[in-house]
């Protein structure tokens, strides 16, 4: 059998030979794979970056089907789902996961060379891949935009001209999982012209049961279908052209945010039981908790071989996205808060880059692209302003039944409203409890179009046959406009209106009591107008949101920016076998055309720069080759300088961009991979990350998503069942440490509810330390015709939560979002 190694960290698919399944020939070394990081096709060995590759068979060897779980064997990357809509991707401590239409990634993620980083519509199926390459650490010239502190390039199957070949992969599961992978590959035109179609279907039945009345029965269900067609040109061998076309439709149930401040009815705080999620009142025409979202893309490559030396290579693509998923972030089964997030996304790109290659000393490539986006991301909301007011009147305060029970009873509401009112009100708050709507409902979105130019390059000399030298550049140029709007969709609201008189006559107090009568007599009077309009019959509720102050239509800022960013590098060949490198490189997130929302209907909206985030990044590294190959080996140290770091915080539902200061990080990222004997490969990854904020109110803090430890460890063994087939298996096992999920690390000094009664004081929100084991036993046929396995992810059943805090957190009911339970399933596949 032909053994082909995985990556440095994983050894090892195998597939049939002859008539010996199990019988092992020289390996092929994931150090040796090909791969096109510095954008020309190199050994991994040979590169200068700390980049991990995961190619088809090993994918296919450790069962990895999604996006997520890439980052079970990479040392360095995180990836958390909460819902193909909402990804967070971590490099070396880094997150990238805004939803923002006007942020910026830290982690650029292409397919195929194409930029796909904005987060609504970069979470894609992976299926029929050639390879995956991960590259950590700034990689400014050889990713570009966004690659802040790392690139990812999904390289997805092209067709083969010479030969015709169908080929499935069927699975099925406990929890009604089921999986199929589809591939047909035709030369239409043998080595001239060919098509592959590729196609998958992804289902899974929820597994956190929902109590609440009338709402979806369960929560996380997955409902995904993706296809591709690939064509392939070739009318003389030095010309190529590769067109892809891409779709994905998902469609799930609701995440499950749950809050473990208050049980569901019928239910408890745990995030592992049951929860009670609704949504209500005719929420976006009538729409259930979860997800729909669709993916296109249209993506042309060509490659000219103008000569011997030079090659012309050209990247277009066309993009698009549109997301709506409708979820509970109160997190229980009050009728407090149901939102929705609304993106939509379009983009076109151009890249032109020109490779030198004489195979002698000196090799370079210059390049330009362009790229135009249009985006929006426009969040609705809904609350019931009986809940309402009944927690802002502070009796949401414990786990029973009797806010539910206020809802319909008028004295309580009565009375709770004559405690925001002015005794001289309090014989008419009936009246203002006639005007609550049972649903009142606010939306505000922001849009961003950003145009970019950038012209790069990079240039690798030879000094010797030992020392290699590199350096690269990249100018950027960008082009933004940002513009905000919100509106009441279904006029004032009473609970802002009396937040509102409530404050002005606060600040009506401050002034006074600084002697400055004039302005206190203002503030009282405006705070009066607002009583009196909601204590009068028939009089209309002032235009205040809860959440969000209308606007006077679309608010409108522009503004350009632009960066320089390198990279230096050198490769020192201690022998065939062992090489040493070490880079130095500044990469940068751009800058964010940001806004304040206005505190009052009709108030101006303020947009604000935020300066680009800059890291400063330095790196040494090791890969080799030793034992006579049959171990591969390598490791490297980095310390980052980040200045200007952007990071969000929430107030009151919405998450704003702001400049938390200064960063430094360092860390260790090892891999090994041991071929212990003909029948049994062992593989296993360290990695440490140690990030910290320098300044501001987040000083000491550790970035969320972003544990300081991680490991991997596994195993590929192949045991003969009869001179027709063996078996493989392969066990696994991750661990990470103590994970926060926030940058403030659930400090209750640096949280402030927009609900004062339900401040959250607790720290709680955080994963400790856990381990999932993974297991697949496989029935290899001699003929590589076919093969049929049992598979097992979280064997054991572990219990930990992905996610905590979430939008719930700035009303006081932080919510928890639980990881996927064990699934057990068995698989077939063939190939004819």
């Amino acid at each position: 059998m032909r053994k082909i190694w995985g990556s440095a960290f994983a050894l090892a698919a195998a597939v049939g030979a002859g008539n010996n399944v199990w019988a092992q020939e020289e390996a092929g070394l994931e150090s040796e794979m090909i791969v096109t990081v510095q954008k020309r096709e190199q050994a991994v060995i040979d590169v200068p970056v700390a980049v991990s590759v995961l190619g088809a068979d090993r994918l296919d060897l450790v069962n990895i089907t999604k996006f997520d779980e890439l980052a079970e064997f990479v040392p360095g990357l995180q990836i958390q789902e909460q819902s193909p809509n909402n990804p967070s991707i971590v490099i070396r401590g880094i997150t990238s996961d805004s939803g923002s239409s006007v942020d910026e990634t830290r982690v650029s993620i292409f397919q195929d060379g194409v930029s796909i980083t904005k987060s609504r519509g970069s979470y894609v199926e992976l299926f029929d891949m050639e390879r995956i390459e991960i590259a950590k650490g700034p990689q400014p010239t050889l990713f570009g935009r966004g690659a802040l502190i790392g690139g990812i390039n999904l390289i997805q199957a092209k067709p083969d001209l010479s030969a015709a070949e169908t080929s499935f992969n069927a699975a099925v599961g406990d929890s009604d999982y089921a999986r199929f992978v589809g591939v047909v590959n035709a030369p239409i035109i043998e080595d001239v012209l060919g098509v592959r179609l590729a196609v998958t279907h992804r289902e899974r039945e929820g597994f956190v049961e929902n109590l609440a009345a009338g709402q979806v029965s369960e929560l996380n269900a997955v409902q995904l279908q993706a296809a591709r067609l690939s064509v392939r040109f070739e009318p003389t061998s030095a010309l190529s052209f590769d067109l892809i076309l891409n779709t994905q439709d998902d469609s799930n149930t609701g995440t499950s945010f749950k809050t473990n401040r208050f049980a569901p009815q019928g239910g408890d705080t745990s995030p592992f039981s049951a929860a009670g999620l609704n949504t209500f009142g005719g929420f976006e025409g009538g729409r259930d908790l979860g997800l729909e979202r669709t993916v296109r893309s249209a993506t042309l490559l060509a490659d000219w071989a103008l000569s011997d030396t030079l090659t012309l290579s050209s990247i277009t693509g066309v993009r698009s996205f549109e997301s709506l998923e409708v979820f509970d972030p109160d997190g229980f089964d009050y009728p407090l808060l149901v939102s929705a997030e609304d993106a939509q996304g379009d983009q076109t790109s151009q890249e032109f880059r020109l490779n030198y290659d004489s195979e002698g000393p000196l090799s370079w490539f210059v390049g330009a692209s362009w790229m135009q986006s249009n985006n929006s991301w426009r969040i609705p909301l809904a609350t019931d302003e009986r809940a309402a007011l009944i927690a802002f009147g502070g009796l949401l305060t414990a786990p029973t039944p009797a806010p539910f029970e206020a809802l319909n009873n008028t004295p309580t509401l009565t009375a709770i409203m004559q405690g925001f009112l002015p005794s001289s009100a309090d014989p008419f708050a009936a009246v203002a409890v006639s005007k609550l709507k049972p649903a009142h409902m606010e939306v505000f979105q922001d849009g961003d179009f950003t145009e970019s130019y950038d012209v790069f390059g990079e240039a690798t000399f030879a000094v010797s046959d030992q020392l290699e030298l590199t350096a690269g550049l990249r100018y950027a140029t960008d082009k933004k406009e940002s513009d905000y709007r919100a509106a009441l969709s279904n006029g004032g609201s009473v609970v802002g209106s009396l937040i509102a008189a409530l404050t002005l006559t606060d600040l009506a107090t401050d002034a006074a009591l600084a002697g400055d009568l004039t302005t206190a007599g203002a503030l009282g009077a405006q705070a009066q107008g607002i009583v009196t309009a909601l204590v009068t019959p028939g009089a209309p509720v002032p235009g205040f949101g809860v959440f969000a102050q209308p606007t006077n239509g679309i608010a409108r800022a522009s503004a350009e920016f632009e960066a320089l960013t390198w990279r230096l590098a050198a490769r020192y060949a201690l022998s065939d076998d062992i090489n040493l490198w070490a880079s130095y490189a500044r990469g940068s997130r751009p800058e964010v055309l940001d806004y304040e929302t206005p505190d009052a209907p009709g108030g101006a909206v303020v947009f604000s720069e935020i300066d680009a985030e800059v890291v400063d990044s330095y790196e040494v590294g090791a890969k080799s080759r030793l034992l006579g190959g049959a171990l591969d080996l390598e490791g490297s140290l980095y310390y980052y300088e980040y200045s200007d770091f952007q990071t969000e915080i929430v107030e009151g539902t919405r998450l704003r961009t702001i400049n938390a200061g200064e960063m430094k990080a360092y860390g260790f990222e090892g891999a090994a991979a041991y071929d212990f004997s003909d029948a049994l490969e062992l593989f296993g990854t360290y990695a440490y990350s140690h990030a910290r904020f320098q300044t501001g109110a987040y000083k000491d803090n550790q970035p969320r998503f972003s544990p300081d430890h991680t490991f991997s460890i596994g195993a590929n063994w192949f045991v003969p069942v009869d001179m027709k087939g063996a078996l493989r298996v392969t066990p696994s096992y991750t661990w990470k440490s103590k994970t926060f999920f926030d940058d403030n690390n659930d400090d209750p000094a640096l949280q402030e509810s927009l609900i004062p009664s339900l401040q959250d004081e607790a720290i709680d929100e955080f994963q400790d330390a856990y381990g999932l084991l993974n297991l697949g036993i496989t029935y290899l046929d001699a003929s590589d015709a076919w093969s049929v396995g049992l598979f097992a992810k979280n064997l054991l059943d572990e219990e930990y939560v992905i996610d905590a805090g979430n939008t719930g957190d700035g009303l006081g009911v932080p919510t928890f979002i639980r990881g996927a339970p064990r699934l057990v399933g068995v698989e077939l596949a063939g190939r004819f």
